[in-house]
């Protein structure tokens, strides 16, 4: 079984606080590839067959319920849960990092491999107010390849983050990736290929 754990480790004020030299915002270059006039009408045309839903919507309608946190998997105090046995006990999925939006909602990213190659990614999307460890429902990341054909992200997906509307999932070999949450299209499970819905 897999589980998804959350650990909040309070570091020791002192010595080893002062060892760590921030590096200047400005040393960073951030250069965006790949979004262009042609990138936005292949998004326009994937969105002519798939109705746009978003994520409230997808939130209102999960399919999931975590079972909670198994007592020999979580330390004391912390928090963890569980997924459901479907979704757990298959060796193709693999969870990668976990963030949150502040306001009871977490993403945890998935992906999709086996002996090293990459295939997919897939967040699932945690609504904790529904229940004690919430409910969720799984969302796959795709890129539009033209009309209304779509494609998986064959990445890692091992860091993610969440900053208002975007989701930022870190690519081992090309920087981020960034996804708009208001973009989440409702796809048919047939047009899936085993990715869960």
């Amino acid at each position: 079984m897999i589980a998804c754990l959350a650990v909040l480790a309070l570091a020791r004020a002192g010595a080893e606080a002062k060892t760590f030299t921030p590096i200047p915002a400005s040393q960073f270059t951030l250069t965006k590839h790949g979004f262009d006039a042609a990138a936005r009408q292949r998004i326009s045309q994937l969105a002519t067959k798939y109705p746009q839903v978003g994520l409230d919507r997808l939130l209102a309608d999960t399919n999931r319920v975590n079972t909670g946190p198994r007592p020999d998997l979580t330390p004391r105090g912390a928090f963890g849960y569980s997924w459901e046995n479907g979704d757990d006990d298959v060796s193709y999925w693999t969870p990668q990092g976990v963030t949150g939006n502040g306001a009871g909602v977490q993403a945890v990213s998935w992906y999709r491999g086996s002996s090293g190659s990459e295939e997919g990614v897939r967040i699932s999307f945690v609504n904790r107010s529904e229940g004690a460890y919430g409910e969720y429902r799984f969302g796959l990341l795709v890129r539009p390849t033209g009309g209304t054909g779509f494609a998986q992200v064959p990445i890692h997906a091992g860091g993610i983050a969440w900053a208002g509307r975007f989701l930022y999932v870190a690519d081992t070999n090309n920087g981020l990736r960034v996804f708009n949450l208001n973009r989440v299209l409702r796809v048919r499970n047939r047009d899936l290929d085993d990715t869960g819905d």
